[in-house]
Parts: structure tokens; C-alpha cells; sequence
């Protein structure tokens, strides 16, 4: 015999498919004046007949009914001892549970009824305030509120109705240990839960294997949750599971701290309300839901019609970096693309942001992030204090090379905390807590929104590969280009290749233990030489396949990769003093290996060519003119000869000046080729012996946002 505990206040008989009891309930003995336990493996009919007396027949009659198949549930009324009963049938598992209860009324009163009438008023919006309303109306408690989960395991109390004589609970929030999963599943087993006196001591239920009794009333709610009610002071509640497309999403909560009993009846007015309102509830998140994707659609245009317009994805981003912010209902955004950085209603420096991006990175997170606590979660990490408490971040490029990241300021919670305390005489400790370093949680709304600009990008990332794949069609084999392809490679690939010997010769050499930071930048720059490599034999079997066939181009950002450059070169040609200056580092229009080709050789000779002068000095900046992006690198070395002017782009040419310096002289051969490739233009001046001014100009492809103009500056020193 198995022996568990249920509530008081009501009699549990299960039966099995034979109709013999295989579980009953204690109290029956007030009743029959024997064991209750004494029942168990005998046929239900001679209970029935002491029970139920001149109703005897009937109640049977319905049970057998079950046996046969009849629907699970059924609701009658009866006296047991002369007290109307109301008895509950149902079936589960090929087990046939009755369960009786008092009856108080025999009928819903018309007041009561007219408490529904407010769901059909055609001007009713789901105020969840006249739910809490209209259910105290009708059970007059002190207190009846609507309670919402949140994404965060957190909830709050969000409309409430309640007499002067108790604490007020609007706009209270509960920690996670309020509504914990076990919890959860114990209101989910029924349409509602009532407890009719917490104040009472369980009674015992008898059977002969272990059942699952969470469909009942009598079952007992987890006994943490009971503690807190006494805690509170309330000895009856009542709780409605509320969900929202199938999803548990929070509690109708009823309270009084004087003991009632509810009838049945009311009980089912009171679900009817909440289920109704619900209902209507969900009506309004689906439309709610339309609105959603219609802002969806309108943004989606937008941005297809900026990218039609500038024909890069990072160009329409930046110039739509106010709607991002809107849409998103943040604080501030951000954009990070290789570098280059883009604000709009966030106060954070380049280099904290930069942090916060390495940090992301670091964190191998999926493609989107999100933490509303990520100051409080994080901040250990960062020097300096955040200036935001949440912050949700979309990776856009597997790479990690592109993000978009959305901000949130800090919003204060006023939290009730709970824990089970054997010293406390309610076996629990609560106590109030306020949260800091927390921002609202993005909802379910604010997300699907990200979902849509996820699809919008996946979709022009798919359209720009399906441009490149009909331009492919017409490709056409180079003559004579094999010549040309070899000695590129041995050429471009010098610089990458000697950082990799280098670097393998330290790490051979060095006989120290390397701490974790050289570790870490030697296994950079190393990992960096070889994607270089990768992209420079990309790029030239892109070039040598058709040289009529346009690059595909995008905005490249070369604030950043500039500096790379300058410092691999610095690699290559060891103790070199040379001094780099920076002035603005606009981005260009390319192919981002093509780009990065062009430079490496430019900066290369810069600093090849000027490494022997007592002060070695090169300058690097940009301007936009005439519709164009122009950069210029000038150095102090040793210059071309005027009379080798002439032939600087022809293969293998290198001027008089050059005898005791290493060089192919293909380098401004093969630069002179990608430049056409890029539509782009060279032009190159110089003085013998005082040095030269390489000047590239970059088109414009469609109108240069304004926020990246706003972000030129003054010249900067490397």
C-alpha cells in the first residue's frame, strides 16, 4: 500500500477499468465510520451505496459509462450525509477518478453573470486591470492580480485589484525562485488550482501503486509556495495558468487571508473570465504581431532600396543606424565593420567599444547574443565602467569581422527574493532586493524584428552571390597570363611568407616559457600570414581568369587594415625606423584581397625605398574629391629616375637606383592591373633622390553616407 498526502476539503476514489478501488482518500471514514484504507482492492458498488444512498443507482450508472468509453469528464451533483456534493468523473489511463467536494449554491447568480458581461463590450481592449476586477467581484477576496512570466525566468505583477487592508503588489517583480519550473508544471496539470486552507493539515490518500493525481483539486501545491502564502498571511488562494500560443506565460492569483470557500460554480465564472480574456489577449499579440511585420516590410524596403542605391550592405546599415536604434527600442547602436565604427544614441568611445567587440568574440556566442544583465554579468572584464546595463549583439558575418550592437541603460529593479531558511518559523526567508545593472529584457516583439533584418540581410548577402555567379557565365580564358600569374605569386606571397619564417624561427628559438599574451600574438600574426596568403592566390586566380570581368565591390574599411600592413611590413624588413604618419582613412570601394594587394606593394616600396635615409618618414591619408575617394602615400627615399618614369608599370621594370635593393620589379606591374580591375586610377610622381607620391583614386559608388563623413578627423599620428 503506497501512502501520499493530498488536500482536506474534498474525497478522491480512483478505480481501475474492473471497477474495484486502487485509491481513496482518508476522510471517507468520517463517513463510513471505517478505514479508508480498509476499501482498497474491494468493488467501488458497496461504497456507492453507503455514499450516495437513493442516488446510489445513477452515480453507477455514470461510472459504468466510463468503463465503455463515454468522455472523459462528467459533472453531477448528489448528497452524501444529506450535504449536496458536487462529483466530478473523469477517466485517465484506463482509470476512472471521482472526486467530491461541497456544494454552496445551488445556482450562479445574476450579479455574477453580469461580471462577464465586460468581455463582450466591442470597446474592450484587454484591460487585464477589469479582469482582476471582475473576478473580485465575484469572489471577494483581499487581493486578485495578474502575475507575468518574463523570457529572463524573472516575473511581475502587472494589473492588480485589492482592498485598503493589504500590501499593495502592482508592479512588484520576483525573482526566479518564485515561479520555479516544478512549480509551473503543478498549475499547468488544471484549468485552475484552488487551495481552499493553507492553514490545513494534508490528509492522507491510499493506493495500491503511485498515481499521477496533478489533474485533481486535491492535490497539494509544492510546499515553498505554501510557506510564502502563510508568510503572507493568507490562508485560501486561487491560480489561473494563463498561456500565450501554447507557452506558459503567467498567473491569475487570487488571496484572502480570512479562509472561504469558493463554489465550484463561481470557480468556473472566474475561469471562464480569465480563459476568455486570454483569448483575447492573444487576438491582440497576433495583430500586435501584424504590426510587427509590417514594420518588418517597411524597414525591409528601406534598406533594399539604400542598398539599391549604394549597392553595399554596410553603406545602407550606417545611414539607417536611427531606425536600427527605433526599431529595437534601445539606447544606442552600434555598427562594427573590420574596424570602422558607426554610432547613433550611445556616449562610448572607439577603443571601450572595441573591447567590448574582442570580448563578444572571445565569447563564442551564436549569432545573436543578448544580455539584459551584461554590466552586472561582465563588467570584471572592462576597465572602464560601462556606460549601458544590457546589450544584444548580431553577428553578421561568420567571420566575426561585422556586428551590429544594440544598447540599453540601466533600469532599477526592486526585486523580492525567497529562499527555503529552516530557521524562519514559515521555512522560508523573503526579503527585498534592489537590482542594479540590469536594462528591460529585448521581448518577444523587439526580436522578431531582429529576425526580420536577419532574412533581409541573408537575403541581399544571397542576391549579391547570384550577381556574381551570372557574371561568371561570361568569363573568358586570359592569353598569355600564365607568365604573369607565376611571377605575381612568387612576388606578393614574400612578405606573408617571411612573417611565417620568422615567427616559426622565435617559437623554435626561444627557450623562455612564452607567457599567454605573446603566445597569443605570435598565434595571430601568424594565422593572419596565412590568410593572407589564402586571399592573395584568391585574388590572383580571379585576376588571371578574365580580365575584363569587373570586380565585385563592396565598402572596405582601412582604418584598420592600413595599420596591419604597415606593421607586416615592418616584420619583413627588421629594424626598420621608418616613421608612419596617418592622416584620414577613409573607406574604399573594392575587393577586399585586391585592396589589400594594392597597398602592400605600395607601402612596401614606400618603406623599402626609403629605409636607408637618416629619417625615414612616410604619410598615408585620404580626402574625397570629385566624387571619389583619393588616398596618397608619399615617402622621403630614394626616388625614380626621370628617365625610368616611363615604364614603372611594365613587368620586370625597376629603375637605375635600385641595383643594391631586392626586388622582381612586377610589384607596381601587377598593382597597375588590379587598379583596373577596380575601375579605379594610379598616378605616381617622384623626385630622384627626394622621394615619391603615389596617388590612387577610388570611385564613389552611389551617395557616401553622411554619418561616415561625420567621422573624418583631423590627421592622427601611427
Amino acid at each position: 500500500m503506497k501512502i501520499s498526502r493530498v488536500q482536506s476539503f474534498g474525497h478522491l476514489i480512483i478505480l481501475d477499468s474492473s471497477l474495484n478501488i486502487i485509491g481513496i482518500t482518508a476522510n471517507i471514514n468520517q463517513i463510513l465510520s471505517i478505514p479508508a484504507e480498509s476499501l482498497l482492492n474491494t468493488p467501488v458498488e458497496n461504497l456507492l451505496k453507503k455514499l450516495f444512498q437513493t442516488s446510489y443507482k445513477k452515480i453507477k450508472k455514470l461510472i459504468e459509462s466510463f468503463v465503455v468509453g463515454r468522455p472523459p469528464r462528467a459533472l453531477v451533483t448528489a448528497k452524501i450525509n444529506q450535504q449536496s456534493q458536487y462529483i466530478k468523473i473523469s477517466k485517465i489511463d484506463n482509470h476512472i477518478y471521482i472526486e467530491a467536494e461541497p456544494q454552496y449554491r445551488k445556482n450562479i447568480s445574476t450579479t455574477d453573470l453580469n461580471e462577464i458581461a465586460f468581455l463582450f463590450e466591442s470597446n474592450y481592449h484587454n484591460n487585464w486591470k477589469s479582469v482582476c476586477k471582475a473576478i473580485n467581484r465575484i469572489i471577494h477576496f483581499d487581493r486578485v492580480l495578474v502575475l507575468q512570466m518574463q523570457d529572463t525566468g524573472y516575473c511581475k505583477v502587472i494589473a492588480e485589484n485589492h482592498n485598503a487592508n493589504v500590501e499593495p503588489f502592482l508592479d512588484k517583480q520576483f525573482s526566479k525562485d518564485y515561479l520555479t519550473p516544478d512549480l509551473i508544471a503543478h498549475y499547468k496539470g488544471a484549468p485552475y488550482r484552488y487551495v481552499a486552507n493553507m492553514e490545513a493539515e494534508p490528509q492522507s490518500f491510499y493506493s495500491i501503486s503511485d498515481f499521477d493525481l496533478s489533474s485533481t483539486q486535491l492535490v497539494n501545491p509544492p510546499e515553498s509556495k505554501t510557506n510564502y502564502f502563510n508568510f503572507l498571511g493568507v490562508q485560501t488562494g486561487l491560480f489561473f495558468p494563463l498561456y500565450l500560443n501554447g507557452k506558459f506565460w503567467g498567473l491569475v492569483i487570487a488571496h484572502s487571508v480570512n479562509k472561504k470557500f469558493v463554489d465550484l460554480q463561481k470557480r468556473k465564472v472566474c475561469t471562464f473570465i480569465v480563459q476568455n480574456a486570454m483569448s483575447k489577449y492573444e487576438t491582440l499579440v497576433k495583430q500586435g504581431r501584424l504590426d510587427i511585420n509590417q514594420q518588418i516590410y517597411a524597414f525591409q524596403d528601406h534598406l533594399l532600396q539604400r542598398l539599391a542605391y549604394h549597392k553595399t550592405i554596410n553603406c545602407a546599415l550606417v545611414e539607417s543606424l536611427n531606425n536600427l536604434r527605433l526599431m529595437m527600442q534601445s539606447d544606442g547602436v552600434a555598427i562594427f565593420n573590420e574596424g570602422d565604427v558607426y554610432f547613433d544614441g550611445i556616449d562610448l568611445s572607439t577603443n571601450d567599444f572595441f573591447d567590448i567587440i574582442k570580448y563578444i568574440q572571445q565569447l563564442n556566442k551564436p549569432t545573436v547574443f543578448i544580455d539584459h544583465n551584461f554590466r552586472k554579468n561582465h563588467q570584471k572584464n572592462f576597465k572602464q565602467k560601462l556606460p549601458f546595463a544590457g546589450l544584444l549583439a548580431y553577428n553578421v558575418d561568420k567571420n566575426k569581422g561585422y556586428y551590429i550592437v544594440w544598447f540599453r541603460k540601466e533600469t532599477i529593479m526592486h526585486e523580492t527574493q525567497m529562499r527555503i531558511c529552516s530557521d524562519s518559523p514559515y521555512g522560508i526567508q523573503v526579503w527585498q532586493e534592489d537590482i542594479y545593472d540590469s536594462a528591460l529584457p529585448w521581448n518577444d516583439e523587439e526580436l522578431s524584428l531582429l529576425d526580420g533584418l536577419q532574412q533581409t540581410l541573408n537575403t541581399s548577402l544571397i542576391q549579391n552571390l547570384l550577381e556574381n555567379k551570372n557574371m561568371a557565365k561570361n568569363l573568358s580564358q586570359l592569353n598569355n597570363e600564365l607568365e604573369m600569374f607565376t611571377y605575381t605569386l612568387s612576388h606578393d606571397l614574400k612578405n606573408p611568407l617571411s612573417i611565417l619564417k620568422m615567427g616559426l624561427q622565435y617559437l623554435e628559438n626561444t627557450k623562455e616559457q612564452l607567457d599567454e599574451v605573446k603566445r597569443k600574438k605570435w598565434f595571430t600574426t601568424l594565422s593572419s600570414g596565412i590568410q593572407n596568403i589564402e586571399d592573395i592566390i584568391n585574388n590572383i586566380l580571379h585576376l588571371s581568369h578574365d580580365k575584363y570581368n569587373k570586380i565585385t565591390k563592396d565598402s572596405i574599411p582601412l582604418k584598420f587594415l592600413l595599420r596591419k600592413i604597415v606593421e607586416e611590413t615592418r616584420l619583413v624588413y627588421e629594424g626598420n625606423t621608418c616613421e608612419v604618419v596617418y592622416g584620414t582613412l577613409l573607406p574604399i570601394w573594392g575587393e577586399k584581397s585586391a585592396v589589400y594587394q594594392v597597398f602592400t606593394n605600395v607601402i612596401s616600396n614606400a618603406m623599402k625605398y626609403s629605409q636607408q635615409k637618416p629619417e625615414p618618414k612616410i604619410y598615408i591619408g585620404s580626402k574625397i574629391e570629385n566624387n571619389a575617394v583619393c588616398y596618397e602615400i608619399r615617402d622621403n627615399g630614394i626616388g625614380i629616375p626621370a628617365s625610368d618614369m616611363d615604364r614603372i608599370y611594365n613587368m620586370f621594370g625597376r629603375g637605375k637606383n635600385t641595383t643594391y635593393y631586392k626586388g622582381s620589379g612586377i610589384g607596381l606591374s601587377l598593382v597597375k592591373r588590379i587598379m583596373d580591375r577596380l575601375e579605379a586610377h594610379i598616378e605616381i610622381t617622384s623626385t630622384e633622390g627626394e622621394g615619391t607620391t603615389v596617388r590612387m583614386r577610388f570611385p564613389i559608388i552611389g551617395e557616401f553616407p553622411n554619418v561616415m563623413l561625420e567621422r573624418t578627423s583631423a590627421e592622427e599620428h601611427g
